[in-house]
């Protein structure tokens, strides 16, 4: 009875965070917790200790994440200090710590199934099926620069630029690895995707100039270029009606009543992971892997829209408004007749063209490089290096961990990061075992979880001076050599 109360409370606890995933991606403390054999994920060289191990349906393995690449709540916020508990914006914090492109990025990953078991001669095989969300929006530092103005001495213009992707898409993923020898192992793992919704805006442009020459003096001139492309397993188009732009799409109900177009989209695409880990003297551990490299091809409802044009404003002639006196005193419909006739004038320069055509999309590719030297049999010291691809950009961070594993499918771990240009990150991972049913959740960035329970000027301090944040937790069905294993249970 105790152990039922035990694996009914820790489903209980699990389940409640699950509710809470919305708020914070595969997170680099993973990597050196090798009783948890989603660790696979991050390398496919890597063989979990356990012969054998189902995940818990959608709930084996899921992990979000939310960071941001220039900015900090107390970046962004000031404290007034004649007013208790107030804040203002900061706009001069801001501009120092601005750069010429930031970024928003939000990562979530939930396995369907998931599952792996040693095979002989050195092989062990896996298998998941997942749905993955990546989401990330760029802005250029002209943006916060348009409040000191829009004129430029130089003649040079404010230049305006965005980036955003935002796919959606299912995995269907099968890795082997191979011990070579009792010091080398190497893996890969191949990769079927199929994509549910794309849009992703490579060009995303206005360039604003401001004459200064005295005959047109001030008179504005907006140049776009844009090219924005999307896609989805449901009809939709853009329409110019009635003055003005409509979105339409069609009924998503319909998609529950057709399971395999929502499990395979005609939205193809291919990935691959590949990894190694190599020992040297029984002590120090060499490892990297090179995660999602592939593409998506976006066909089903795809859509690439176009603009290129020139605006230019050169005020509001009121005489073209203003004929009597009358028309003086009815100032309020004259006014609505000018901004009718701007939004007409904008909306003309804006009309993009439309068409309908395939195209590919690059999935965020991955570089781990680790070390990890072991203390004792059960302990080591771990360094990890990684790099993400983000609009043709290389993002790195850089993990100190200390590593536990101890029992079978227990593990506990502890890391130190520099991540997100910061260096206050402190990640913890817990991994725990009842009978054959393991628990695992960890993150990268404690603070904002420390300041849920604790509110206090510490962890104040640590939320506000955080960039980002991640959540990563599961349940799976594990068992060791031994036929039967109950672990803790006696």
């Amino acid at each position: 009875m105790k152990n039922i109360i035990k694996i009914s409370i820790t489903i209980i606890a699990i389940t409640s965070i699950f509710s809470f995933n919305k708020v914070n991606a595969q997170s680099n403390i993973l990597y050196g917790m090798g009783n948890i054999p989603q660790t696979v994920n991050t390398n496919p060289a890597h063989q979990p200790n356990c012969s054998f191990y189902l995940g818990f349906p959608a709930l084996s393995n899921i992990y979000a994440n939310l960071n941001n690449s220039s900015l900090t709540l107390n970046t962004i916020f000031e404290p007034k200090p004649t007013v208790p508990d107030s804040f203002f914006i900061d706009i001069n914090e801001i501009e120092k710590q601005i750069k010429p492109m930031n970024y928003l990025n939000i990562e979530e990953n939930i396995s369907l199934i998931d599952f792996g078991f040693r095979i002989a001669n050195g092989f062990y095989f896996t298998f998941t099926i997942s749905n993955k969300t990546t989401e990330n929006f760029g802005f250029s530092n002209s943006l916060i620069d348009l409040p000191k103005g829009n004129f430029n001495e130089a003649g040079l213009p404010v230049s305006i630029k965005f980036y955003q992707n935002l796919t959606n898409y299912n995995e269907y993923s099968a890795s082997l690895s191979k011990q070579l020898m009792n010091n080398l192992t190497v893996g890969a793992k191949i990769k079927l995707l199929s994509g549910n919704a794309n849009l992703k805006a490579s060009k995303l442009n206005l360039d604003w100039y401001t004459e200064s020459a005295t005959d047109s003096l001030y008179e504005w001139t907006f140049n776009t270029d844009i090219e924005v492309k999307g896609s989805a397993i449901v009809d939709w188009d853009i329409d110019y009606v009635d003055n003005k732009y409509v979105f339409t799409y069609g009924d998503i109900k319909d998609l529950t009543a057709d399971i395999p177009s929502l499990l395979f989209s005609p939205n193809t695409g291919l990935a691959f992971d590949f990894g190694a880990e190599y020992t040297l003297f029984n002590k120090l551990k060499l490892s990297a892997s090179i995660i999602d490299l592939g593409y998506i091809k976006w066909q089903t409802n795809s859509k690439v829209l176009t603009q290129n044009g020139s605006f230019k404003f050169s005020g509001v002639d009121l005489e073209n408004y203003i004929t009597s006196i009358s028309d003086i005193m009815n100032g309020a419909n004259i006014s609505d007749q000018i901004i009718q006739d701007l939004k007409d004038s904008v909306l003309t320069f804006l009309e993009p063209t439309i068409s309908e055509a395939s195209y590919k999309t690059s999935l965020n590719t991955k570089v781990y490089i680790g070390a990890n030297y072991f203390l004792t049999k059960k302990i080591d010291a771990g360094f990890l290096f990684r790099g993400t691809m983000l609009n043709s950009s290389l993002y790195s961070s850089y993990t100190f961990s200390v590593n536990t594993n101890f029992g079978k499918g227990w593990a506990f771990s502890a890391d130190y990061s520099i991540m997100y240009g910061l260096y206050n990150n402190i990640g913890l991972g817990l991994a725990y075992k009842i009978g054959p049913l393991q628990m695992y959740i960890l993150t990268d960035n404690i603070s904002p979880f420390f300041w849920a329970v604790n509110e206090s000027k510490l962890t104040d301090n640590l939320i506000r001076n955080t960039k980002g944040t991640s959540i990563q937790f599961g349940m799976n069905f594990v068992a060791f050599k031994q036929k039967i294993d109950y672990g803790l249970i006696e």
